[in-house]
């Protein structure tokens, strides 16, 4: 499954198109013409085509790339899109998090975890 080493990560140089190197599993870096390098994992949910992004390199090594990847594959193993979550995660404003939930076919939570969430406590 895992083809690419760090050596060829390294020594692949950017091309006049975007090139990709597949590491299998659907995990692969995007090279672009500019030179600039980005890990990517593309799947499919509900029967579309996907792509997660996940790091850019050299700041995520092919290492944690691969963590990245196997974690975001767990999350798709239990039918919730990576993507959703990802967005959850990116949530500044508490106020959105219902309508995320809602979206990923979470009806109800408890006002406890949404104030955790606020990091202030319900007394």
């Amino acid at each position: 499954m895992q083809k690419l080493t760090a050596t060829a990560v390294k020594k692949t140089n950017p091309s006049t198109k975007p090139k990709k190197l597949s590491d299998g599993g659907g995990l692969y870096l995007l090279i672009q013409p500019n030179g600039s390098r980005y890990w990517r994992y593309g799947y499919r949910f509900a029967g579309k085509r996907k792509t997660l992004a996940i790091g850019v390199h050299p700041e995520m090594t092919l290492k944690e790339a691969r963590e990245r990847h196997l974690e975001a594959r767990e999350i798709l193993r239990q039918e919730i899109d990576p993507s959703e979550i990802k967005k959850i995660g990116k949530l500044t404003n508490t106020s959105q998090l219902p309508i995320v939930l809602r979206r990923l076919g979470w009806n109800g939570f408890s006002l406890r975890w949404r104030t955790s969430l606020r990091g202030t406590k319900r007394d």
